[in-house]
């Protein structure tokens, strides 16, 4: 499960999430990867749509605050 992937906003849109998680897709063969963003957050779900992850769901948390569920699958 990969928690809170966070970048600085004056270094956001140059790679370095992805380029994260490629290290950890790269560290862990053969495991699924489990992601959670804000289903309001287009720019994380895509992120994580490019580098191959799938939405599994959305969880509201407390009341008005919704979750999405992505998985990477090892195969």
């Amino acid at each position: 499960e990969l928690d809170k992937v966070m970048v600085h906003p004056s270094a956001h849109r140059r790679g370095i999430a992805s380029a994260l998680i490629a290290q950890v897709v790269e560290r862990t063969p053969g495991r699924d990867i489990v992601v959670t963003t804000g289903r309001d957050n287009p720019p994380g779900i895509a992120m994580y749509t490019r580098n191959g992850f799938v939405a599994e769901g959305d969880e509201e948390v407390p009341p008005g605050i919704w979750l999405r569920h992505l998985r990477l699958s090892s195969g």
